[in-house]
């Protein structure tokens, strides 16, 4: 069946939630029965280091990158497919980015730059016209993030791209940047330069000065990264955790268990730690739900969650 939900009859069957964590080998570990039960998939195993290094759910369709490629599935990931008009002879071990807002799929990897409005079939971009060495963004994940009407994506050594739906701009922020969400009608960015950092834009190219301290006055941890939950942002080291209103003010609450990556997707919160996989109905007390095997875990660092609607 055709994934498009911009026919109303095909978006109103995507219902059914689906939980998705990264593993090595090119593997995925997947739920949708809300957590009850998880299954392994493997679309490829290849020689090298073929960890999955971006997971998205879009259009009812789970996409999946890493070195061996863009795969996709419209059956709720029981089946993926190998992106046909995608080059895959590049793609980078642990870069690669998949981002959605307002209809819209953006792919970046060290390959080159997509597009796709329905999550199955991507077209080219250019984003420096004149610079085909450029087409790519092959360093190391470290978040993007999608709100007023622009994506923003991070990578090594302060580096950040930014898509206005028309044009494309790079710039390099201080240090190393370590996560992104947009709420709140602004961008929130976290990272290090020696200490932990979280700045704000409004537009993803005009930058507030580091805020580095919490409520009480000490410094924010140095390896974190950030999400919105729809009222308030919260901010994630290990085993620690930092709730704030408006990006600035940033309250301490410790947490029972050391997280290594969290996401807040389709109303719910969905964790990754200590070889389990975490809900959470708050973002602050967590419920294990599922102990990785030896082939579900991922030696890359963080690993990448994803909840999305698919077809029933």
């Amino acid at each position: 069946m055709p994934i498009d939900t911009e026919v109303s009859w095909i978006r109103d069957r995507c219902t059914k939630r689906i939980y998705v964590a990264s593993g090595d080998d090119f593997r995925v570990t997947v739920s949708t029965d809300e957590g009850a039960t998880w299954q392994r998939r493997q679309p490829a195993n290849i020689p090298g280091d073929d960890v999955v290094t971006d997971v998205s759910i879009a259009h009812g369709v789970v996409a999946i990158i890493g070195l061996p490629g863009l795969h996709t599935s419209a059956d709720g990931a029981a089946t993926f497919s190998l992106v046909d008009n995608v080059a895959h002879n590049g793609f980078d071990s642990y870069g690669g980015q998949i981002a959605y807002g307002a209809g819209r799929i953006v792919l970046t990897d060290f390959e080159g730059t997509y597009t796709s409005t329905d999550g199955l079939h991507y077209q080219a971009m250019t984003p420096f016209p004149g610079s085909p060495e450029r087409n790519g963004f092959g360093k190391h994940y470290h978040g993007r993030a999608y709100g007023n009407q622009t994506f923003i994506f991070l990578q090594d050594q302060g580096l950040i791209r930014v898509f206005d739906g028309a044009t494309w701009t790079e710039d390099k922020l201080n240090g190393e940047l370590t996560g992104a969400v947009f709420g709140k009608g602004m961008f929130v960015v976290s990272g290090t330069d020696g200490s932990g950092y979280v700045i704000t834009s409004g537009d993803g190219r005009t930058w507030t000065a580091p805020g580095r301290k919490d409520a009480g006055g000490e410094d924010l941890p140095v390896d974190s990264w950030v999400i919105f939950d729809g009222q308030q942002f919260i901010l994630y080291g290990y085993a620690v955790a930092y709730t704030s209103p408006d990006a600035v003010t940033w309250n301490k609450h410790p947490l029972e268990v050391g997280l290594q990556t969290v996401v807040f997707q389709d109303a719910k919160y969905f964790g990754l730690g200590k070889g389990n996989l975490w809900f959470s109905t708050d973002g602050l007390a967590w419920t294990p739900k599922h102990q990785l095997g030896p082939d579900e875990k991922s030696d890359i660092s963080p690993p990448h969650l994803a909840v999305g609607r698919v077809l029933e």
